[in-house]
């Protein structure tokens, strides 16, 4: 038996006590004390004499004419004294007196008596009635008494002096014969202290009430103590029908740690639900909650206009699992409030799941309910379920999910959606493996309600497999449309049923039969007997067992499961097995050990998740040969399956359309055209007004599916989308070059679909020589402008090719285009038009060096100060012998005298900008071709952009106004300003956060200029700009801030760096700074810099990176461009500096490492088609393997926990990448930058690790969370044992500052002649040399360290050994 116990020394203080208490008690002996009798009759008071701790002696019965003498009571006092209690003072004790009965004076038939009810926090009277305060004398005063489940002991309850004893009920009564004080004594404070320390090694321990409550108080509080930490049950805790607020009882308060109840129960608590939140816990977010037991009846009436979630354990959880919990008793909710837009959830684990995007999903597993869930108020409750009220996936990768459920009981009342397991499965949730049996019943008068076995309502892209149940339905199902009845889902949708993508509820293998008897191919099934449940659910029987008549799960943590899922491809897909080589199927069997949602097998849908070796992509997955029955993403597997994949070819679809919908845009209704390109491999891109987005599709060789599409929030741009959500699955029709395009809401048939057209050759805008401009739209309709913009005539047009048919009112006629696609005639017509060319516009280069080129788009253009004619030839213009053309990018490159630049449209603001006192960063790469630029942050977030000009009245010129997109959201905008502490040139920005509509945070962007960076000097000089130089901000906030923005150069020389200013000149490209008294100009000088005419070059592309080349480490300085190179080469423990020289050719680089004359080391880094290989020499010998990039954080072993550990298993090849193993998976290591390397699985991203020092890696998730430590081990860890058997072990993680490392010692010790193992866990770590243990009191919200033991090698006087295979430490106690 392990137990955790305090410091013998607190023992030894006790007895201390007790021993002084003791000796006290006879101090004072033998002194006299006074008692004093008082009549009340006339006579006068006597005195009496006793010793001190002595009883004094009863004086005889007193007289008094017309009373009855009652007793003698001590001065004060409310009950009667007894002459047994030992005098410790002088006292007075006063006769009591009662008027005698007779003729003279009968006794009062109305005379009363007072009951005072000493309140006090500890206890709690009960009565049937109001308090009896007054009572008739005589009255038998009876009452119940609840005792506080934060107190501990065995109550003494009093009715003045006297001791009451319950009787068989509970109830204590007593007779009011005079005026009394009823009392409860003998209780004490429990413990409130949670010991612990919260990790999985140590978890925090709840053992009664009182610390549940400092846990729940804590979270509610916003204390970050216990909201991520590891917390377990000790023992079961009764409640006594207190009010418990729930744990993390609203959104902003959540937990997400682990807490095991380790099978203990909870009982008897009533909920606050003030918060609308009515569970046990009220928020739990990417939690685990597993063993835990909760036995009550609850019943919880609406009070306000709240969404109330009730859970018998839980009330909303997001992105958690609960596992093997259990609930028993009952739920009623009394529903008063009349409001139709309230959502009211009951479950009997859970109210409400959903999972949380991208990384958690949601499950209830191995969870049992036995009890009554109950609607009994006024109004109806929205969703009941026995285990889920309601369930909700975030997205295909992460689905909710209840599997190895059941529910023994009855479900009943006004409810509109009613399940055996799940209310309401809503989209992207499963349900598998659950078993049923009792009473499912819905029933609202004059409203639809519905009532299934399994669930009540199942909306699309769910799956219900596997499930048995023996229940009885009740329901009030009134008639409709929208879905399918059956028992066992008791009404599933039935739209969105498109062929491409059939995503109506699978329910598949699920069984029910009131009569408790299922017959099946001529076999009958006892629905009651776990072995033919089983056998016909095909069930893994020990997953469940028979309790109490009762069919449960059976949770065992290390049982294992094969499931395996054939997937039949029906066509050759070449894959990689796991040593990466190419591996030919037609199908592939794939074995999980146990449950998990298909879409986890490949990481997909079956949709766009495989490629053919015929070029055939696929478009999902199937339960049937024929295709016809789709696989939802949220499908468990939890039995062997054949899973189907379809396969089309994407190249019919492939190409550029133009979708024409009405729309309002600046406050009118119009027809806008979106532009939609779609390649062969299942990527469709919408470009519209600056936003471009990409969206996933799925062809099957009919139809299309555009997943999660936006062409909503174009067409209805008013509704306010933080409360709807317009996102939905689009759905296309080809016919012929043209797409309709609909879905179930917003573009339904067949009024309300729209139409895409592919890109014909007449579309666009058309110029005549006159001003006016046709416009040739998508859908076959055209206009004429005049040169004023005024409308003057419509039309309709076909194009076939280069011929165009025109329709004008009631006249026809052709038009035909030109082979260069540059003009259009129509004799009929009488017009020759012409495209305007795509260079139109003015064009500019880099903000930090502006310059400027401009297309009048009539064959003249503005460059360097000149005008020249120019010419089009295919996909390049030439003016001059200049010539430019568009890159991939669709920016404009002008290649001048050989040189390239870049430039974007007007408004580009090309260039790296920052926020300096924000620390945020942006570039912006430029506007192109079509109208908008690409961007990235340092958010991580890609964005695009557009320019608008237009003209100020205030200031007499026209303003440039850039609005930013993320996808189709709105990120920021900018515009540019000039500062008015320096009169630089910024970009104020202001960032737009989407869930409250807001624009929040401005940024004022500085941009840097061109000598940004590190140049080095043939002198050895080295200077370091920082790329602010047009700036001189130091600028005090408000707030308490200072906002500094300055142009700073580091110069290094002879190791010495010493900061000073720098200025940039924009207009002159220019820049000088003052140092050591003179001042130097700076200027650039094609890919170099001059400062004070001296030449000064950036460092070489070798240096970049630091190589291995086997064990040696290469780490270049990168002044081999100014003849100063030198190499430091770490080998046998040694680092040596050489000499080294770059030379580059068009499609190479060598850098050579000397000693002296000899060659040692040479690189050769050769391009072809974008290909770069890498050929290293040593001492003259090509090197042919081991050779590649050096990261910081390869090379150790790092420790994660216990025996597991992070290691590559080879260094680096010359791409960044490793193998390696974290824990027990292999996994593909690479290069990120000097700080950071990513960890992949199979080709899916496992985590980031970030190096933090030479004995500290940390785990950093994709939101670059941190999210643990890795160590090098110290040497210790592992198990320790004593001569006297006792143990001590390490975790080995002391080596790290930044995390704790525990040590667990384990002593026997003799209890009542017993022999217990005794657990103590401390942290140890090194202080100032040396080791030594310390206790952590985690009683307050700061953790206090306690030195215990001193840890060491060397054997001291009075230290213990403790022994393993290989090696001994000692440990010593170290005294107060």
């Amino acid at each position: 038996m392990i137990k955790h116990r305090s410091d013998k020394k607190i023992l030894i203080a006790l007895l201390t006590v007790i021993l002084c208490v003791a000796a006290l008690a006879c101090t004072g002996c033998g002194k006299k004390l006074k008692v004093t009798f008082s009549y009340g009759n006339g006579m006068s008071g006597s005195v009496v004499e006793v010793n001190k701790g002595e009883a004094v002696a009863e004086p005889g019965v007193p007289t008094k004419e017309g009373f009855e003498f009652v007793g003698w009571k001590q001065n004060g006092a409310d009950g009667y004294y007894v002459f047994s209690t030992p005098v410790t003072e002088d006292i007075t004790l006063v006769a009591e007196w009662k008027e005698k009965s007779g003729p003279d004076n009968p006794d009062n038939p109305d005379e009363t008596v007072r009951i005072r009810w000493q309140d006090e926090s500890y206890a709690e009277f009960l009565f049937d009635g109001s308090i009896p305060r007054n009572v008739k004398k005589g009255t038998t005063v009876s009452f119940g008494l609840r005792v506080s489940p934060y107190y501990e002991g065995s109550p003494t309850v009093k009715a003045g002096n006297s001791v009451l004893t319950p009787d068989a009920d509970g109830k204590y009564s007593f007779v009011a014969q005079s005026s009394v004080t009823v009392s409860v004594e003998g209780l004490t404070r429990a413990d409130s202290v949670i010991k612990g320390m919260g990790t999985i090694k140590s978890p925090y321990k709840i053992a009664n009430a009182s610390q549940f409550k400092t846990f729940t108080d804590s979270i509610n509080s916003g204390s970050d103590k216990y909201k991520e930490a590891y917390i377990e049950l000790t023992s079961d805790i009764d409640f006594n029908g207190e009010t418990l607020d729930p744990v993390a009882d609203n959104a902003n308060l959540y937990f997400s740690g682990n807490f095991n109840g380790n099978g203990h129960t909870l009982s008897d608590f009533n909920i606050n639900a003030e918060n609308g939140y009515a569970g046990l816990f009220g928020y739990i977010v990417t939690a685990t909650l597993e063993n835990l037991n909760v036995k009550n009846d609850i019943v919880l009436e609406t009070s306000s206009k709240l969404n109330y979630i009730a859970g018998g354990i839980v009330s909303y959880n997001i992105g958690s699992d609960i596992i093997n919990c259990g609930f028993s008793g009952s739920y009623s909710v009394v529903n008063t409030i009349n409001e139709e837009n309230m959502a009211l959830h009951l479950g009997g684990i859970c109210g409400f799941m959903q999972s949380y995007a991208p990384d958690y999903t949601a499950s209830i597993s191995y969870c049992r309910v036995d009890g009554t869930l109950s609607s009994s108020g006024d109004y109806p409750l929205y969703n009941v379920g026995g285990i889920a009220g309601a369930s909700y996936g975030a997205s295909a990768a992460v689905a909710a999910s209840v599997y190895n459920c059941s529910f023994n009981g009855e479900i009943s009342g006004k409810i509109q959606n009613a399940g055996g397991i799940v209310g309401y499965l809503r989209e992207k949730s499963s349900l598998a493996n659950c078993y049923v049996s009792g009473k499912i019943s819905a029933l609202i008068n004059q409203k639809e309600s519905i009532a299934g076995a399994i669930c009540g309502r199942a909306d699309n892209e769910t799956s219900a497999t596997h499930c048995v149940s023996a229940a009885k339905l009740t329901c009030a199902f009134s008639s409709g449309t929208e879905g399918e009845k059956s028992e066992v889902c008791g009404l599933v949708f039935n739209d969105a049923q498109m062929g491409v993508d059939s995503r109506k509820a699978i329910v598949k293998n699920v069984y029910n039969a009131e009569s408790g008897s299922f017959d099946q191919n001529g076999t009958s099934y006892d629905l009651k007997n776990l072995g033919k449940v089983c056998e016909l659910a095909g069930w893994n029987k020990a997953d469940w067992q028979t309790d109490n008549g009762k069919i449960v799960p059976l949770y065992d943590e290390t049982a294992e499961q094969s499931i395996h899922a054939r997937f039949i491809f029906g066509t050759e897909v070449t894959k990689s097995d796991k040593d990466g080589k190419p591996l030919t199927l037609t199908e592939d069997t794939v074995t999980a050990n146990g449950v998990l949602p298909v879409y986890v097998v490949y990481d997909g849908t079956g949709m766009n998740t495989f490629t053919a070796d015929n070029g055939r992509i696929s478009y999902g997955y199937f339960f049937d040969k024929e295709l016809t029955e789709r696989v939802p993403s949220c499908y468990l597997l939890t039995n062997d399956v054949d899973i189907y994949v379809g396969f089309a070819d994407y190249a019919d679809v492939a190409g550029e359309y133009y979708l024409t919908i009405k729309a309002s845009k600046s406050g009118e209704i119009s027809n806008i055209e979106i532009q939609l390109v779609f390649d062969d491999n299942g990527k469709m891109t919408m470009i519209y007004d600056g936003i471009v987005a990409s969206y996933m599709y799925v062809y099957n060789g009919e139809k299309i599916l555009i997943k999660d599409g936006y062409f909503a929030y174009i067409r209805y741009p008013d509704i306010d989308t933080r409360k709807y959500d317009l996102t939905a699955d689009y759905y296309c029709d080809i016919v012929g070059d043209k797409l309709e395009i609909y879905d179930t809401v917003f573009f339904a048939k067949p009024d309300n679909a729209a139409t895409a057209n592919k890109l014909n050759k007449a579309m666009g805008n058309w110029y005549a020589s006159d001003g006016s401009v046709y416009s040739f739209l998508s859908d076959g309709t055209g206009s004429i402008t005049d040169a004023d913009g005024n409308y003057s005539d419509y039309f309709t047009y076909s194009c076939n090719g280069n011929s165009v048919t025109i329709k004008m009112g009631s006249e026809s006629g052709s038009a035909s285009i030109s082979s260069d696609g540059k003009t259009m005639q129509s004799s009929k017509f009488d017009f020759t038009i012409s495209k305007t060319d795509i260079y139109k516009g003015l064009w500019e280069t880099g903000f930090a060096n502006r310059k400027t080129i401009e297309f009048d788009g009539k064959g003249e253009v503005k460059y360097n100060g000149g005008t020249y004619s120019y010419e089009i030839n295919g996909d390049a213009v030439s003016f001059g012998g200049i010539t430019a053309a568009f890159n991939a990018d669709g920016l404009l490159v002008v290649t001048d005298n050989g040189t390239e630049t870049v430039y974007g449209r007007e408004g580009s603001y090309i260039g790296v900008w920052k926020e300096t006192l924000l620390n945020y960063t942006m570039v912006l790469y430029g506007i192109g071709k079509d109208g908008y630029g690409h961007g990235r942050d340092s958010n991580n977030v890609d964005f695009t952009y557009i320019a608008e000009k237009s003209y100020e009245s205030k200031i007499g010129k026209d303003v440039i106004s850039v609005t930013m997109y993320y996808r189709t959201r709105l990120y920021g905008m900018f515009n540019e300003v000039t500062s008015k502490q320096d009169n630089s040139t910024l970009l104020y920005m202001v960032g737009y956060y989407a869930e409250t509509g807001m624009l929040v945070d401005d940024f004022n962007m500085c941009y840097e200029d061109p000598f940004k960076g590190t140049w080095n000097s043939s002198d050895g000089t080295q200077y370091v700009f920082n790329g602010l130089g047009e700036y001189n901000i130091d600028f005090a906030l408000s707030d308490g801030r200072t906002w500094k923005a300055i142009g700073s150069v580091s110069v290094i020389e002879n190791g010495v760096s010493t900061d000073v200013k720098y200025h940039y000149d924009r207009a002159n490209t220019t820049a000088s700074f003052t140092y050591n008294g003179k001042t130097y100009a700076v200027k650039l000088s094609g890919n170099d810099v001059l400062i004070d005419e001296k030449v000064c070059k950036s460092p070489d592309e070798v240096s970049l990176y630091k190589y291995h080349v086997g064990d040696d480490i290469i780490e270049f300085n990168g002044k081999s461009p100014v003849g100063l190179g030198k190499a430091k080469v770490a080998a046998n423990g040694a680092v040596t500096e050489y000499d080294y020289t770059v030379t580059e050719s068009e499609k190479s680089i060598t850098a050579i490492i000397t000693d002296g004359s000899a060659e040692l080391y040479k690189f050769v880094f050769e391009t072809t088609n974008g290909v770069t290989k890498t050929t290293v020499s040593k001492n003259g010998e090509v090197v042919t393997g081991n050779v590649g990039l050096y990261h910081r954080a390869i090379g150790k072993k790092y420790l994660i926990s216990d025996d597991m550990f992070f290691y590559s298993t080879e260094n680096m090849d010359m791409t960044g990448t490793a193998k390696g193993m974290f824990a027990d998976l292999e996994v593909e290591i690479t290069y990120v930058d000097e700080n950071y390397v990513r960890l992949r699985v199979d080709g899916t991203f496992l985590y980031f690790i970030y190096y933090v020092d030479e004995n500290t890696l940390a785990i950093v998730d994709s939101s670059l969370k941190t999210i643990g430590v890795l160590t090098v081990p110290d040497g210790y860890q592992g198990v320790y044992v004593a001569d006297d058997g006792s143990t001590v072990s390490f975790d080995g993680r002391s080596k790290s500052e930044y995390t704790y490392a525990y040590m667990t010692l384990t002593v026997i010790e003799d209890f009542d002649g017993e022999k217990e193992e005794i657990e103590y866990v401390y942290v140890y770590k090194e202080e100032n040399g040396e080791l030594f243990a310390y206790e952590v009191d985690r009683s307050g919200e700061e953790d206090v360290l306690v030195k215990k033991y001193k840890i060491s090698e060397t054997k001291t006087d009075g230290a213990k050994a403790f022994k393993n295979e290989t090696s001994v430490v000692y440990l010593s106690e170290i005294s107060e």
